[in-house]
């Protein structure tokens, strides 16, 4: 139930954000911009609460390339020196 909330709020955030870039009126453009921030913070609150009971983990990061390329040049550096 968790996750179809958080999926509806996303939603949401989705269809404020179109039609915020649709509206031509400014007084409804800041509405939307002013409740995307308040449905933004439900998400927030919702993903910590996905955390807290580990029904979300940390989403895959990218490799650390400095770290990588430090492995393989001592790699090669001691298949060298055998």
């Amino acid at each position: 139930m968790m996750q179809q909330a958080t999926a509806l709020i996303a939603l949401s955030m989705a269809n404020y954000g179109a039609a915020l870039g649709s509206s031509t009126r400014v007084d409804v453009a800041n509405d939307y911009a002013r409740m995307m921030a308040e449905i933004a913070a439900f998400g927030e609150d919702g993903a910590q609460i996905m955390i807290t009971h580990g029904w979300l983990e940390q989403p895959p990061q990218a490799a650390d390339r400095k770290e990588l390329a430090l492995n393989r040049y001592h790699k090669q550096k001691t298949a060298t020196t055998l």
